[in-house]
């Protein structure tokens, strides 16, 4: 699982070693804010980056609001899956439901990207750090305000 630091303006992926360097340098007024340090699988971290970005299209005029809830539906289907199959696993996922669970969630990606993109094949490689924050930080905001944060 990858370490994230959530403070209110912003989102760091880290690893272990970066984390403790992140605690120790951090200042006395950083220290007052509330900061939150969570670990979340690599699982968690794509399908928070899916619901961010399915949200950011809808609201750019990308896809409908219709599409934006089968897409949404699609991701909570996923969610579901990960449930199952971590209950049947004995609380963690398996390498084969791991990698299952990366390809749909990719699928899904790309799915997002045809329809926002009018049919276009999502580039290889594309994303940049920047735009994985982004839609991570989309992703927490979609969260909290459908469990009334």
């Amino acid at each position: 699982m990858t370490p994230i630091t959530l403070q209110p303006s912003t989102m760091h992926s880290q690893n272990p070693a970066a984390t403790a360097a992140t605690h120790r340098s951090t200042t006395q007024a950083e220290s007052a804010d509330t900061t939150d340090t969570l670990e979340l699988s690599p699982a968690a971290i794509r399908e928070t980056q899916l619901t961010g970005r399915i949200a950011w299209n809808q609201e750019q005029g990308n896809i409908s609001s219709d599409q934006a809830k089968q897409l949404y539906s699609q991701v909570s289907s996923i969610h579901n899956q990960i449930v199952a199959d971590r209950q049947n696993d004995g609380g963690t996922l398996s390498t084969a439901d791991a990698q299952t669970v990366s390809q749909m969630q990719d699928a899904l990606r790309q799915t997002l990207y045809s329809e926002a993109h009018d049919g276009a094949s999502l580039p290889s490689g594309s994303g940049s750090p920047s735009q994985a924050r982004h839609a991570f930080e989309a992703g927490r905001t979609v969260l909290d305000q459908k469990t009334g944060r």
